[in-house]
């Protein structure tokens, strides 16, 4: 077995620790691979400790799904930069409308320039440090989400838009797939529709959701002919990071 972690995030999302915090805790806990998958940011962290595999976390759309695609080893990082930097600027544009409606229906003045929102989860941490709820869904719920009275459509990558930055040794894994459905049927037809858009690879362990077990995920991947892959989807301080993987889906990964 060996210990690896496909999906770990820094500061340069939503993390709490920097990158170079976070290679000298995967080295203190004597992981043999990772990944730095930040949200719509591109990492080109090289270490001489152990192997680090080029990652991201996308948030992506298909046929008005919403969901994350951990993409490894991806190309046209140029490319994908201008791409992430123009869906940014509209990011920006909706939250700006989202925080406007927060102050609207409920009276809650956000400062957005001296806060620096970035995005909904920024908003949620914000009403969650000044009172406003102590649990993440819940917040959501009531000022963010579609269930909101102040809901503002978010904006994703179509999936569409995914293959100039798909090479040949590209793995496209569907993260915490449970964060779509809980019906494994419909996952399965889902996963069928994206494998046309270069779907290869399923996130079959994630330390954050489990509302599938893993012999469910793993047997969907096998089924689908899709590259495992595993993750802690690690974000604070207290997560654990780091995951048991077998060797033969390790030799998928470094293909």
């Amino acid at each position: 077995m060996n210990l690896i972690d496909l999906h770990i995030h820094s500061t340069n999302s939503d993390g709490e620790l920097s990158l170079e915090q976070l290679e000298q805790l995967s080295v203190a806990r004597k992981l043999d691979i990772v990944s730095f998958t930040d949200h719509n940011y591109i990492n080109n962290y090289e270490s001489d400790k152990m192997i680090i595999i080029k990652g991201i976390e996308l948030d992506c759309e298909f046929k008005e799904t919403k969901f994350h695609l951990l993409l490894y080893n991806f190309i046209n990082d140029s490319l994908l930069s201008e791409k992430i930097d123009s869906l940014n600027k509209q990011r920006l544009m909706m939250i700006k409308q989202l925080l406007e409606n927060i102050n609207t229906y409920y009276k809650i003045h956000i400062n957005n320039d001296k806060e620096q929102i970035k995005n909904k989860r920024d908003i949620i941490k914000w009403l969650i440090s000044n009172g406003y709820g102590d649990d993440p869904d819940q917040v959501a719920d009531t000022y963010t989400s579609r269930k909101s009275i102040c809901h503002v459509q978010n904006v994703n990558l179509k999936i569409e838009e995914l293959s100039p930055f798909i090479g040949e040794n590209t793995i496209v894994s569907l993260a915490h797939p449970d964060s779509i459905t809980s019906d494994i049927d419909y996952l399965d037809r889902f996963i069928q529709e994206l494998k046309k858009y270069g779907l290869n690879a399923l996130e079959v362990i994630n330390l954050k959701h489990n509302k599938f077990s893993y012999d469910e995920l793993l047997n969907l991947a096998n089924k689908n002919d899709l590259i495992p892959t595993f993750g802690s989807d690690f974000h604070r301080k207290e997560d654990n990071i780091g995951v048991e993987c077998e060797k033969k889906y390790v030799k998928e990964l470094l293909k």
